[in-house]
């Protein structure tokens, strides 16, 4: 009686001793594992922030770029004598701004047009077409000697986003003209084409609204937008913002552009990017 007893004792305190050893074998992995899940994250994100970073930056770099060129292109056409002669030779001129828009595929169309409503360009235009009725030709008038830039629109034919560079000045009669060229927003995105951020990332160029402190991206109004909400709310040009009650990993990067720049760039990526990593390491 007593030896099984004494048998059992030692039966049960064998299987305490057991669960210890493999409690204290088992704890050192997991405390491991989450190390290594937690390092492993940590470079996952900056990989991911690494990414954020060089699109946007890539992105503003390629805007100012493709601005700083449209101002001096339109500027310079309006030093050429076709552009400034007495006479306005409109076939002459249509030749002049054809050949301007097959030099450059960024341009989809170039038009220039005087106070008289005498206007040549690259395309047809509709019968009873008024340059001096549009928004592009007032604004440049009403900012003599400087580039004028309109907000982006999508263009109704090609489906395309655009803006419309305007350039008033004197012709060699003293009567005003405008020598305009309408952008394409797809030259800014075609050097995001072998850029990835994770594997779900994205990255947006918005503008400032005409009416209101509100951006528009692809025509969408961001106002009420959580990641425009907490870009807007920084003082920085550029650096990242955490959205509240998102993951670390959701964190965007922006660069609001130069200053007075109208234009706001930012990427981010979804909270679950790193989802599939994540499954890899627990398995």
């Amino acid at each position: 009686m007593n030896n099984n007893t004494s048998y059992a004792k030692y039966r049960s305190l064998g299987k305490w001793i057991a669960s210890v050893l493999v409690a204290v074998g088992i704890v050192p992995i997991v405390v491991m594992l989450i190390s290594s899940i937690s390092t492993t994250t940590g470079v996952l994100i900056e990989r991911n922030n690494l990414s954020k970073e060089s699109a946007v930056d890539l992105i503003q770099e390629e805007r100012e770029h493709l601005q700083k060129t449209s101002e001096a292109m339109l500027k310079k056409m309006a030093t050429y004598p076709e552009f400034t002669a007495k006479k306005f030779d409109r076939q002459q001129l249509a030749r002049e701004v054809k050949k301007t828009c097959n030099a450059n595929d960024a341009l989809l169309s170039t038009t220039v047009a005087d106070q008289d409503d005498n206007y040549a360009s690259s395309d047809k235009l509709p019968a009873g077409y008024k340059p001096t009725s549009r928004e592009w030709y007032q604004k440049a008038v009403a900012d003599m000697g400087n580039v004028i830039w309109t907000l982006p629109y999508k263009d109704a034919e090609s489906g395309v986003y655009v803006i419309t560079a305007a350039y008033a000045y004197k012709a060699q009669d003293g009567k005003t003209r405008v020598v305009t060229s309408d952008v394409s927003f797809n030259a800014l995105e075609r050097p995001l084409d072998n850029l990835r951020i994770g594997h779900t990332g994205r990255v947006a160029l918005a503008s400032k609204g005409a009416i209101d402190d509100s951006h528009y991206s692809r025509g969408n109004n961001l106002s009420n937008d959580k990641m425009y909400k907490a870009i807007k709310a920084s003082n920085k040009r550029k650096g990242f913002v955490h959205i509240d009650g998102e993951s670390k990993v959701a964190d965007v990067y922006f660069n609001k552009g130069e200053a007075g720049s109208e234009y706001w760039a930012y990427a981010y990526v979804m909270a679950s990017d790193l989802n599939n990593e994540r499954h890899t390491m627990m398995i």
